[in-house]
Parts: C-alpha cells; sequence; structure tokens
C-alpha cells in the first residue's frame, strides 16, 4: 500500500470473537490500519467460534516507496514559452501553478512557461501502485526581449539602416554582424537574434525590396540623341521625359523643358537629374555642340563695275542668295550686275549643315558708254 495511507482489512463474518494484534481492545471483524511511511507491517488475527474453538491468520502490510522527483533540472530563471521538465520515471504527474490546476494536455513530465511573472510550479507523481508525492519549486519566468523590423522598399542601390532594440546583451544579424545597427545594401531579407540580460532571445526578419528604376531621356525634335548640333545664334530647345516629380539641370533650372543658347565654340555638356514620386533618381546628359561658323567675304569685289560685269564668289558653299538693295537677286555663287545706280549687294551663304552667313558691299554700276555707227552705202 502507499504510504502514510490507511487500508480497511476485513475478516471472515460469524465468528464468536475476534481478537486483533494491532488493538487488543478491537472485537469486530472489520479493522483500519494506518500504513507507515515507510517499512512493514503485521497484523494477526485470533478468532474462536461458537463451540471455542479458535484459528488465527496474518497480513503483512507493505509501505511501497513514493515517487521522487528531482526538481533540480528545472532553472531558477527561465524566459516565456520555455519548456519545464522532469525524468520521465513515473506512470503519470499532475501539474499546477501557484496551485492552479494546469491544462490537461501538460500532464505529463514536462510544462510550458507561458506567464510571465513568479510562480511556484508544482508536480504530483503517481506509480503504477497509485502512490503520489508533490514537489514544488519556485520559478521566475521573464518576458522575451521586444525586437521588430519592418519591411522596406527603397530606390536601387540605395542603402537602408536597420536599428536593434536598445540595451541588449547581444546581437546577431543574418551576415553574422554583432552591432545593434545593420546596413542593407540589397534586396532579400534582414534576420535579427538578439539576447537580453536576462539570457532571453527573440527574433525579427523584414524584407528590403527595390523600386522600380525610373529613366530619363532628353529630347530635341522628338529624338533622344547624345549630341545635338546647332547652328551660331541658333538656341535649342531641350525637353526631358514628362511626369516626374522634380527636374533639375546642370544650370539650375527645375522645369521640364528649357532653351539652351549655342555654345561660343565647341561643345557645351547638358545635364539632367530627375526625382520620382519614390525619391529615386535618375540622370541622362547630351552635348550642344555649335557647327562652324561660314566664313567668307565681299572685300575681293570692286567698288565700281560696268553693267555686265560678275560679282562672284568661290563655289564652295552648300546655298547662296544674293539681294540688291534687299531685293532677291540671284541663288548662284556669281551674280551679273544688269543696272546702273549705287547698290547694297548683299550674299548670304548656308554651309552643309544649314548655317548661314550674310556680307554686304556697296557697288556702284556704271553704264556703259554710248557708241553707234551707222551703215553707209558709197
Amino acid at each position: 500500500a502507499c504510504p502514510n495511507t490507511s487500508i480497511a482489512i476485513e475478516a471472515t463474518p460469524g465468528f464468536s470473537n475476534y481478537t486483533w494484534s494491532h488493538d487488543a481492545n478491537l472485537k469486530a471483524d472489520k479493522t483500519v490500519v494506518n500504513i507507515p511511511a515507510v517499512g512493514q507491517i503485521s497484523i494477526g488475527l485470533t478468532v474462536k467460534d461458537s463451540n471455542g474453538c479458535q484459528t488465527g491468520d496474518a497480513v503483512t502490510l507493505i509501505a511501497h516507496p513514493t515517487p521522487v522527483v528531482d526538481m533540480s533540472t528545472i532553472p531558477s530563471e527561465v524566459c516565456v514559452g520555455t519548456t519545464l521538465s522532469v525524468a520521465n520515471l513515473w506512470a503519470s504527474y499532475q501539474w499546477q501553478i501557484d496551485n492552479r490546476p494546469a491544462d490537461l494536455l501538460q500532464n505529463q513530465n514536462s510544462i510550458v512557461a507561458s506567464e510571465v511573472g513568479a510562480f511556484v510550479f508544482k508536480i504530483t507523481a503517481w506509480n503504477d501502485l497509485g502512490c503520489s508525492a508533490t514537489f514544488s519549486k519556485t520559478v521566475t519566468v521573464h518576458a522575451l526581449p521586444v525586437v521588430s523590423l519592418d519591411d522596406r522598399t527603397v530606390c536601387p542601390n540605395t542603402n537602408t539602416v536597420y536599428n536593434g532594440p536598445a540595451g541588449m546583451a547581444s546581437y546577431l544579424w543574418a551576415d553574422g554582424s554583432a552591432a545593434n545597427s545593420f546596413t542593407a545594401t540589397a534586396v532579400g531579407k534582414v534576420t535579427l537574434l538578439v539576447t537580453d540580460n536576462n539570457g532571453c532571445q527573440n527574433n525579427a526578419e523584414a524584407t528590403v525590396a527595390w523600386h522600380a528604376q525610373p529613366v530619363v531621356e532628353i529630347a530635341h525634335n522628338a529624338t533622344q540623341p547624345t549630341e545635338v548640333y546647332t547652328c551660331p545664334e541658333t538656341a535649342v530647345t531641350l525637353t526631358a521625359t514628362p511626369a516626374f516629380a522634380q527636374y533639375l539641370w546642370g544650370g539650375g533650372e527645375t522645369v521640364q523643358s528649357i532653351v539652351v543658347a549655342p555654345p561660343t565654340g565647341g561643345s557645351e555638356p547638358i545635364t539632367l537629374t530627375v526625382t520620382d514620386a519614390n525619391g529615386c533618381k535618375a540622370t541622362d546628359q547630351l552635348a550642344v555642340v555649335a557647327h562652324p561658323t561660314p566664313v567668307f567675304t565681299l572685300d575681293h569685289l570692286a567698288a565700281q563695275v560696268c553693267i555686265g560685269e560678275k560679282l562672284a564668289v568661290a563655289d564652295n558653299w552648300a546655298a547662296y542668295q544674293w539681294t540688291i538693295d534687299g531685293n532677291p537677286a540671284g541663288n548662284a555663287f556669281e551674280l551679273t550686275t544688269a543696272a546702273a545706280g549705287t547698290f547694297a549687294f548683299a550674299l548670304e551663304v548656308a554651309n552643309t549643315e544649314g548655317c548661314k552667313y550674310k556680307v554686304t558691299k556697296t557697288v556702284t554700276v556704271h553704264a556703259l558708254p554710248v557708241v553707234s555707227l551707222d551703215d553707209r552705202t558709197v
């Protein structure tokens, strides 16, 4: 029987006298015997019938050992969610937390510390004979450290910095670094494991993604060249891709389209940086190149000529336009004078790039002398 319990013993009824060894005053055919904490006890009985004949019997009551549970395997401080367990040596178990029965699903040799605070964890163990013993231990259950990381979408090739919670005993990021902050330089997962001063751990993860890379083009006359050629004194209009949140040209302009004066010589670099609605930037650039200015002169022309003489320049330009006192007069490299008087002869030439240059010279055209001879018959 189990130690420190009582057991009822019944003898065969109908005898005239019962004498029990453990209680001489007891004459009944039944008795209740207390089982000792350890060891055994023998109970004897002598009976007499109505004829005075007697007989006897005896029984030995043995105190079976009670379960012993070693609570030293349970730490005095744990983190919430920790499983507390003892050796699985007995037939069944019943847990209590501060005298509150635990969930029946936890009636085994282990229990999960699911609440934060200081608690008395009690466990009652039963052996195969149904004998039980209860053991207890006070355990402080600490909360897990609070850690969180947020998902982020940033501009391409942009770093983003994550900070762990302050005051932790240690930090461990996915790349093995142990600082309290981490710089994510690429897309993917960011993970962090922290350990607080109680040895409790918690983790968090986040995803870093990139916005689409904006693309901007500088256009001139509906094309996207890398160089724009212009003639001297001819400005160029440049237009960027629409719908960006912000424009910034190299000259400080903040509009979508700009007008660029022709460079005085050579080329001028044009740069543009745009920012989209996500704050992401893109750039483009081109060069505005000035064609050479057509160079020629009319200084070689005589200031006075006679009607019918030609005014001419070298035949090496793409186009010519003569005017006399502002009136169109011809489109070849040479012009034949046809009227007497003093006139402003102007010639505008164009090179193969369409760039033009105009020079004017005043020339007096003299009438031819009048001479006549009459036919005669003599």
